[in-house]
């Protein structure tokens, strides 16, 4: 570990004079495997690298170009959760529940800028590929617009970490905590989507508002927006999926095929079909013509985001969940028609259309059955730890990981002491507690 600065006093002083922060990771899990849920995914434009965005606080890189991913690097420099992900061009940009926007260089790793205008955990980016411009909200109730050149250029700031001196375009209006965020590709068009229940449609050139849409009845966790700027799609954690015309200003379809809430929605390049995953941990492939839909595979924890392979690369869907191991699916264009019009799985049907809509319109149907149940491909994670205990010596710390295994650490040598396996994590907490006064 690096630390640029000097101590006065006791105190840690960095450039600007001011009180640092300093944290140490130890690691006992390998670089290449998340130890965490993933909050995002995201394919670059070819479909050849993916990126995801860990609760273990990292970025990991996989080359997609040979018959199974290959891991290729680790973003590491957030202090918690990492949130979301947009790349434009050779810069990955992305956000973190410990309130920062970082960008990266793409292909190395190294981060270019540490930008730290948000109040509380900064949960949701969108980017306008275009125009070189992104946006980022989150839990503060914040949006921020962000010129790419202007934020991350020589003139931002002479070093990663110290504060920016660029100031970005603050969109001003949401009262709430905002977790969703979209922008078409030449940057005309914005829409944010919060706990208030309703859209919020943006001139993200100007920051200005545009008008609102209202119709869910719950938190709106997901958006999707046509690249014209014209349609948009809402999840929401009021189960449905809503389709808005953004010239009428009004919604007009609503699709039922969820039974709980609503948090990862992509579509296709022509934005004819929407994927959609959530809190029931099912993945639904609708065709917005139609109205039909397919219950194309579940997953075994809830969905927090999806990304689309190009059709070219056959067209698969990665799927990111609050599990440590990420999965590939097979696409709809993968699945047999004969596959999922089976008369006793009812893999096929209706989505509800009205505005008014709740429930799925084929009630009469049994429940569906996935047209999948194995993922294509599997990148596999380690477990996490998801408790901890802090020893009266103050030099151990007692962990449990997610497979229940329990191990001490030596905080001092930044190493596992002791592991003890699969025992009673109260029960040695109390023994070593005992055993050191």
């Amino acid at each position: 570990m690096s630390v640029r600065g000097s101590y006065s006093n006791g105190i840690f002083q960095g450039r600007s004079g001011k009180e640092r922060k300093v944290s140490y990771v130890f690691r006992k899990t390998p670089e290449n495997q998340h130890c965490a849920g993933i909050n995002s995914v995201l394919l670059s434009p070819d479909g050849t690298r993916l990126y995801t965005a860990g609760r273990d606080s990292t970025v990991k890189r996989w080359g997609l170009q040979g018959s199974s991913p290959t891991f290729e690097g680790s973003f590491e420099g957030h202090a918690d959760w990492v949130n979301d992900l947009v790349l434009l061009e050779n810069t990955l940009v992305t956000c973190s529940s410990d309130s920062t926007v970082k960008a990266w260089r793409a292909h190395t790793g190294e981060c270019l800028r540490t930008l730290s205008k948000h109040t509380d955990y900064c949960q949701a980016l969108a980017s306008a590929s275009q125009v070189g411009r992104f946006a980022s909200a989150g839990l503060g109730g914040e949006l921020f617009l962000w010129d790419l050149a202007q934020a991350v250029g020589p003139s931002a700031q002479s070093h990663p970490d110290e504060p920016s001196t660029y100031s970005p375009l603050a969109a001003l209006g949401h009262k709430e905590s905002v977790y969703s965020l979209a922008m078409n590709p030449t940057g005309t068009v914005m829409v944010s989507g919060s706990t208030e229940k309703a859209l919020r449609v943006w001139d993200p050139r100007t920051g200005s508002k545009n008008f609102k849409l209202k119709g869910h009845v719950g938190n709106v966790r997901a958006i999707a927006l046509d690249p014209n700027g014209r349609l948009c799609l809402s999840g929401s954690s009021d189960n449905l999926i809503r389709l808005w015309d953004l010239g009428q200003q009004r919604c007009v379809q609503t699709f039922a095929v969820h039974t709980d809430s609503v948090w990862a929605l992509t579509t296709d390049a022509s934005f004819n079909t929407v994927y959609s995953g959530g809190r029931d941990c099912k993945v639904y492939v609708t065709d917005l013509h139609t109205r039909e839909s397919q219950l194309l595979f579940q997953e075994s924890h809830p969905v927090n985001k999806l990304a689309l392979e190009p059709e070219s690369l056959g067209g698969g869907v990665w799927a990111a969940t609050p599990d440590c191991s990420l999965r590939k699916w097979f696409g709809r264009s993968a699945v047999e028609p004969g596959e999922a019009t089976s008369s006793r799985g009812a893999r096929r049907f209706v989505a509800g259309s009205s505005p008014f809509a709740r429930q799925r319109v084929s009630l009469d149907l049994p429940t569906p059955t996935p047209a999948q149940n194995s993922p294509a491909v599997t990148i596999a994670g380690c477990p996490g730890i998801v408790r901890h205990a802090i020893m009266n010596n103050r030099l151990h710390v007692l962990t449990m990981d997610s497979a229940e295994h329990i191990a001490l650490w030596d905080i001092t040598r930044g190493e596992v002491a002791a592991e003890y396996g699969r025992v009673n994590f109260e029960a040695k907490e109390q023994e070593l507690m005992e055993q050191v006064r």
